[in-house]
């Protein structure tokens, strides 16, 4: 059995003989990591105060 995979930021394409081709969105996850980075970036500008 022979399966084809492509992969790019948007979206995972696989390939099946007997399904054809598969396409799964991920726009959805790079737009939640995109979020998630810009929030980190973010809190590392502020200094974490010692705990006391």
């Amino acid at each position: 059995m022979i399966v084809g995979v492509d992969s790019n930021l948007k979206s995972l394409d696989l390939y099946h003989p007997t399904e054809g081709w598969i396409r799964i969105d991920l726009s959805e996850l790079h737009r939640i990591k995109e979020v998630y980075d810009k929030k980190i970036d973010l809190l590392k500008k502020y200094p974490v105060r010692a705990l006391r």
